[in-house]
């Protein structure tokens, strides 16, 4: 007889094992972290550009050229062009807005902005960009053929 029982240290084993704690909830945010902001009550003027994620909140007129979101909270402004990956707009909006992939429109926007997209979503749906017009053709010049003998 031994001095250690492996059916003692087994049972000892399966009462140290208890049941996994339960995950904890994760907290997701849909903010996305902004680089460049307008405050309310400010106004700027100038040209925007870089990798970056905008928060309208004040006015802003000019250019903006960013590779990520531009946000335009309700109470706020943009006048001018706007390239970015995505828009979601929500104050008053004019001049052009061009995003690669979604523009979100809110029901209280007053857009007054020549808009291209990908994708636009209004009144929680997203509807199908127009469909692009077809190239107008060319006149083809009239050719004349001279007949032989005349």
């Amino acid at each position: 007889m031994g001095l250690f029982s492996r059916k003692k240290d087994r049972a000892k084993k399966k009462q140290k094992q208890t049941a996994p704690e339960p995950a904890k909830p994760v907290v997701v945010r849909n903010d996305p972290p902004v680089s460049f902001f307008v405050a309310p009550g400010d106004t700027l003027t100038g040209h925007l550009r870089g990798n970056a994620n905008v928060l309208i909140r004040g006015a802003f007129e000019g250019e903006i050229e960013v590779s990520g979101l531009v946000w335009v909270a309700e109470d706020a402004e943009l006048f001018g062009f706007v390239q970015c990956s995505d828009a979601h707009l929500a104050g008053k909006v004019g001049g052009t807005v061009r995003a690669e992939g979604v523009i979100d429109l809110n029901p209280n926007v007053e857009c007054r902005a020549e808009l291209e997209y990908g994708r636009i979503w209004r009144d929680g749906a997203f509807e199908k960009p127009p469909a692009p017009e077809p190239p107008a053709e060319e006149p083809r010049p009239e050719t004349s053929e001279a007949t032989p003998g005349s």
